[in-house]
């Protein structure tokens, strides 16, 4: 996880662990998405009060990241997903921001944590204010998300509850 460069001991209780990145036709990473299994459902449920601790929590200082990424400054803005459909049995949390590092270049960013039993997902826009490439028929934002949480609500209990 990469929020505000923040520390997150979940970390430690992962037991699985996936990154997948989609690219435009130049070669820009447009989506990324992260699949993370954790010890219980408990271990998952912590690492998004992590998540929007970290949030809550971000300095509007610059703060140094602790796995030698570069530092940045984190504006938060509103949340983006008021609006969103709930997909009953999925927990969600979503971040809009924009990230400054020492050089003042900005980069926006949308995200989206998705969590359902032990198995937490990350959906990661790179570019949240051009069009989306289509998931699943979907090329908004919200319509993304809501793919991958369906997709999450899906999966078999034994996946989810260990």
């Amino acid at each position: 996880m990469d929020l505000c460069n923040g520390t997150f001991p979940s970390e430690s209780l992962r037991t699985a662990r996936l990154q997948v990145a989609a690219a435009d036709a130049q070669g820009t990473m447009v989506l990324s998405s992260e699949a993370v299994l954790y010890s219980t459902p408990a271990a998952a449920a912590q690492a998004l009060s992590e998540l929007k601790s970290t949030a809550a929590s971000c300095p509007a200082s610059p703060v140094v990241s602790p796995v030698g990424e570069p530092t940045v400054i984190t504006q938060f803005k509103a949340a983006p997903d008021g609006s969103w459909p709930q997909v009953a049995t999925v927990d969600r949390v979503a971040f809009d921001f924009v990230a400054t590092d020492a050089t003042a270049q900005s980069q926006h960013f949308t995200t989206a944590y998705l969590r359902r039993g032990r198995a937490l997902m990350g959906i990661y826009f790179s570019q949240p204010d051009g069009p989306q490439g289509a998931v699943d028929g979907q090329t908004t934002i919200a319509g993304i998300v809501n793919v991958f949480a369906v997709r999450m609500a899906n999966l078999p209990a034994s996946a989810v509850n260990g």
